[in-house]
């Protein structure tokens, strides 16, 4: 049986949620299109976001953008990010064909200067062979290719592709020789093993859809394919023999993604319990549903979702990126620390001070921060900050080497990303 539960406040022990939009983060753009997240060299994740122009990099401090001043490309869509063994980070996108930047340049690869068959690259895939897996809903009969990132093109003929072959998402299976394929409103689930596409669809197989729009492997070779409408959640098993449906009338997937636990998260565009943020456990024993009725995120028009090595799950939507996890953000660098619950502004240590003193504080939602420090007679003294912050704890550092002895006060002001706006002032003596 299939317990379809609406998660709340009870059901975890410390849900919590961040929501990054252009007008309190480094974002250019509230439409976001795809993401990718890869561990860098010092154990932090870092986010890769696409949207309608450009690329942006968030390394859970800093946002990076890769606009056409940086990139020397005029214009740029990406609609998928990968990366291969070598760090590379390929993109597909809407108009500018599929794109390399190896940290510091940028290669395309256009209908001009390669064989790829259009400018058009809404799906790819990197197997860990750095076989780039390519394919487009809308390319009739060369649907899909393959490209080993130099100079060698797998293009099929007519007679080798499926006729109708629609490509809606691409899926390598480690460990293995197979690409999996979603096909969008044609054949449902395509395999090709290297040797031939073998074809699974609702008139030869146990899949719930002909339109396939979520694709997801467990460990143990697992296959689960979402339907763009709703008509269940399909597993096929490891050995390509058993097939399984969940929910044949109440899910469909736009993107899914396993976390460490095995269990299934997947987003769907939507109203009510029918779309929003799922989890299934094992089996779907358990599933949750967090969308506008119960959460934040009220936007019905999630588009993506990436999960990192702390368990944080992101969300491109419509509206902006979204960070939850049921147990509490973890900080996106590899330390393992909960972040803050509440906004605190801590007594500076130490204090009495001569001449320097540190003043700590606790942020538990992004926003622009305002920390300044005054004289007895409200006489602004030094402006210590004045940007926006990410959730977490900062220390300051406060130097009064040209200040006379005395009483002097810190302040400090938040307004919100949820529209929480927060005051607190401190006293500090200085002794000389």
């Amino acid at each position: 049986a299939i317990a379809l539960l609406t998660a709340n406040a009870l059901e975890a022990q410390n849900p919590q949620w961040i929501h990054y939009r252009t007008n309190n983060s480094g974002l250019p753009s509230n439409f976001i299109q795809c993401l990718a997240i890869e561990v860098d060299s010092s154990n932090r994740n870092v986010v890769w976001i696409g949207d309608g122009i450009r690329l942006t990099k968030f390394d859970g401090t800093n946002w990076t953008v890769y606009d056409s001043s940086i990139t020397g490309l005029n214009f740029f869509s990406a609609l998928s990010i990968r990366f291969d063994s070598k760090k590379n980070i390929w993109m597909g996108t809407t108009d500018a064909g599929l794109i390399k930047f190896d940290r510091n340049s940028w290669t395309v690869f256009n209908t001009s200067n390669s064989k790829i068959p259009s400018h058009y690259v809404p799906y790819i895939d990197i197997n860990p062979d750095d076989l780039i897996l390519i394919g487009s809903p809308l390319w009739g009969n060369q649907a899909y290719c393959e490209f080993d990132g130099v100079d060698q093109w797998t293009i099929f003929d007519t007679n080798q592709i499926p006729a109708n072959l629609r490509v809606q998402r691409i899926l390598h299976e480690p460990g293995t020789n197979n690409r999996w394929i979603g096909c969008y409103r044609s054949l449902g689930a395509v395999l090709y093993n290297g040797n031939e596409f073998i074809i699974y669809s609702t008139t030869n197989s146990g899949i719930s859809a002909n339109s396939i729009f979520g694709l997801a492997i467990d460990e143990h070779h697992n296959k689960f394919f979402g339907p763009e409408f709703i008509s269940g959640i399909s597993k096929f098993d490891s050995t390509n023999t058993q097939w399984s449906v969940y929910g044949p009338s109440l899910y469909g997937a736009h993107d899914m993604a396993f976390d460490q636990e095995g269990n299934l998260w997947w987003i769907v565009e939507g109203v009510q319990a029918l779309g929003g943020l799922f989890k299934a456990t094992k089996d779907f024993d358990t599933v949750k549903v967090w969308n506008a009725t119960n959460s934040p995120m009220i936007t019905t028009e999630p588009r993506t979702i990436a999960i990192d090595s702390n368990g944080n799950k992101w969300i491109g939507t419509g509206g902006g990126l979204f960070v939850f996890n049921e147990d509490s953000i973890v900080n996106i660098d590899d330390n393992k620390t909960t972040l803050p619950e509440k906004i605190n502004l801590f007594q500076n240590y130490p204090n009495p001070f001569n001449p320097v003193t540190t003043i700590k504080y606790d942020l538990n939602t992004s926003g622009v921060v305002k920390l300044n420090v005054y004289d007895l007679k409200g006489k602004l003294i030094k402006i210590l900050v004045d940007n926006w912050q990410a959730i977490g704890s900062y220390d300051v550092e406060f130097d009064g080497s040209n200040l006379s002895s005395g009483v002097y006060f810190y302040e400090l002001k938040l307004e919100g990303s949820i529209e929480q706006n927060f005051r607190e002032t401190r006293r500090m003596i200085l002794i000389k």
